[in-house]
């Protein structure tokens, strides 16, 4: 489905809440909102850090090396950022 269509981000919006349905039980104290946002990650998420208490990264399990949006939101973010390897 092509990108920044309303259907292409109702399929986002209901993986984002699948993937994270699974921890919700086991950290309900946890606040946790979820968006969906087009653009730039690195602009859009330092935006976000700005209201955030935290920001959680995913990040490839294989290497040691961050990526550019990593870096970036590491030096500028508003909130502290988590990096957290996959799986």
């Amino acid at each position: 489905m092509p990108y920044g269509t309303a259907e292409g981000e109702d399929v986002t919006c209901r993986a984002l809440t699948a993937a994270l349905r699974p921890w919700r039980p086991k950290y309900p104290a946890t606040p946790v909102s979820e968006y969906v946002v087009h653009g730039h990650p690195g602009h859009n998420l330092l935006k976000a850090s700005a209201r955030a208490g935290l920001l959680v990264m995913g990040r490839p399990s294989t290497g040691p090396r961050l990526g550019g949006v990593a870096r970036f939101l590491l030096q500028h973010a508003a909130c502290p950022v988590a990096v957290v390897p996959h799986g």
